[in-house]
């Protein structure tokens, strides 16, 4: 890993979470950043030293993913849709996933030129705290499990929480991407949360990148 401003931030973060008990699935705590932050705030993002919001070896981590899961990916969730027209790591996982497969995709913007019901593509205009909503929707759809869960959207130490919530969601060979995992607090936070005694966690994409972790069962 890079020495350098996001390294540091990282560590910075890192050490400023408070631990509170949780019955979150998959979670060994709350990661609380308050007196210092607010755990509603998406931000500070540490991106004054030229961090690439989504990079190159972003998008070849969720290609490589999606490609190494082949017919196996039947289903994948992904919240905060489509934020990059250049370089959109959605337009990856669409245009890369077993067309069989199914895709939703959560996002407070309307989505809804991405949707293609011969692709099995859906997205769904809603916040993704509302639960109720968005699992209604899977099950609408015959959806019980997810094999890849996406999580980029709010990036606030609650709506981090409340997204991989969902992972309870997930199947046994499923995957978890977490994306901002160098610059953003909620994603710190998240990754510093998570029980490794349940998971594995595998941060990527280092030096003046927004980063990305992999979480897959053990």
């Amino acid at each position: 890993m890079e020495n350098n401003i996001n390294d540091i931030w990282y560590t910075t973060t890192k050490n400023i979470i408070n631990k509170l008990p949780t019955n979150v699935f998959g979670l060994k705590f709350f990661p609380s950043l308050e007196p210092h932050y607010s755990n509603d705030a998406d931000g500070p993002y540490m991106n004054s030293h030229g961090c690439r919001p989504i990079s190159d070896e972003n998008l070849k981590v969720v290609t490589d993913i999606v490609l190494s899961m082949g017919d196996k990916l039947q289903s994948c969730m992904e919240i905060g849709v489509d934020h990059s027209n250049s370089k959109s790591l959605s337009k990856v996982l669409i245009e890369t996933k077993p067309t069989n497969c199914f895709y939703l995709g959560i996002d407070l913007d309307d989505k809804s030129y991405l949707n293609n019901v011969d692709k099995n593509t859906f997205t769904l205009q809603c916040n993704s705290h509302d639960q109720s909503k968005v699992r209604e929707f899977l099950s609408s759809k015959n959806i019980k499990k997810l094999d890849i869960l996406f999580i980029d959207g709010w990036h606030s130490v609650n709506t981090t929480v409340n997204d991989w919530s969902y992972v309870d969601l997930l199947s046994d060979d499923g995957v978890v991407i977490v994306h901002d995992t160098n610059t953003h607090p909620g994603d710190i936070a998240l990754c510093e949360a998570i029980d490794r005694d349940i998971f594995d966690v595998t941060r990527c994409c280092f030096g003046n990148d927004a980063g990305i972790a992999i979480i897959k069962f053990k």
